[in-house]
């Protein structure tokens, strides 16, 4: 019997479904407006607080204590790689959702992520 040393893959889903963000307190969502679209705030079981990449810092995420983060998978000027560093640079550990379209092969580009940010969990939220 061969036994891999690899680790065992994640069994989680690579695309998440809009219900999974259900049970999140604070949900930060940067530079990702489309997500609205998927998300219910209810001021007393949830708070979605929008913002922009350049306004994240140590006290905004101090302030806003979000469980989970949203962004953009691409923009013209940044992709979530570069989200996801910088966060984890500010000291979150969390869950980090990549707004896209639906893509073919989603593994490769969580495999891709989660290779450069250990610290946090991806997963794409898909829109149509």
């Amino acid at each position: 019997m061969i036994h891999s040393k690899a680790p065992a893959p994640d069994k989680t889903a690579p695309v998440a479904s809009s219900g999974e963000l259900a049970d999140a307190r604070t949900i930060l969502v940067v530079d990702a407006q489309q997500a609205m679209s998927v998300l219910t705030p209810n001021p007393r079981r949830q708070s979605v607080v929008l913002t922009r990449k350049s306004m994240l810092g140590h006290k905004m995420l101090a302030s806003v204590r979000p469980d989970v983060i949203i962004g953009p998978l691409m923009t013209q000027d940044w992709d979530i790689v570069d989200l996801a560093l910088m966060l984890e640079a500010l000291g979150y550990r969390g869950d980090l959702f990549a707004v896209t379209k639906p893509l073919p092969r989603a593994e490769l580009v969580l495999r891709e992520v989660s290779a450069v940010c250990k610290h946090l969990r991806v997963r794409l939220l898909e829109l149509p």
